[in-house]
């Protein structure tokens, strides 16, 4: 791999990396704002959307978990193949079996990340949308009351 590959490569990495850990944080703070918001609250049934949406976030961190760890041995084949596009020119067979082992695990590494990343953006939005739903049941309930 070139330089300027492992550049840009090095680059592409980096902002994905900060686009999981953002979407971590996003749905750490929603999971404690959903428990800041049922601190006086009792059980009730109108809360199983609130419960839904806590759930699909604490799957959402766990999908941006598995995606950063897959990052992380992304970055590793990354760098072997840069190390060894360079200290394996003498001898080309030994170069081509690791070409291709790296290539292997590179490969698969890029298919989780990508599964994991879409599944955690999937996860987040979902509790958000049933966020909203149990806030407009809650509203629905206190004019119910008022009226």
């Amino acid at each position: 791999m070139s330089d300027e590959k492992f550049a840009i490569d090095a680059y592409l990495r980096g902002a994905r990396d900060k686009y999981t850990y953002f979407l971590l944080a996003t749905s750490a703070s929603a999971i404690a704002f959903a428990i800041t918001q049922t601190k006086t609250l009792t059980l009730s049934y109108s809360q199983i959307p609130l419960a839904l949406s806590v759930i699909f976030w604490g799957i959402s961190f766990y999908c941006g978990c598995k995606c950063a760890l897959f990052t992380q041995e992304l970055n590793q084949d990354s760098a072997y193949m840069y190390e060894t596009d360079g200290a394996m020119k003498d001898m080309p067979e030994t170069k081509d079996k690791v070409d291709e082992l790296l290539s292997d695990s590179y490969s698969k590494n890029l298919d989780l990340v990508a599964k994991y990343s879409t599944k955690q953006f999937h996860y987040l939005v979902t509790g958000g949308l049933l966020f909203i739903v149990w806030h407009i049941i809650e509203m629905v309930i206190r004019t119910i009351k008022i009226t």
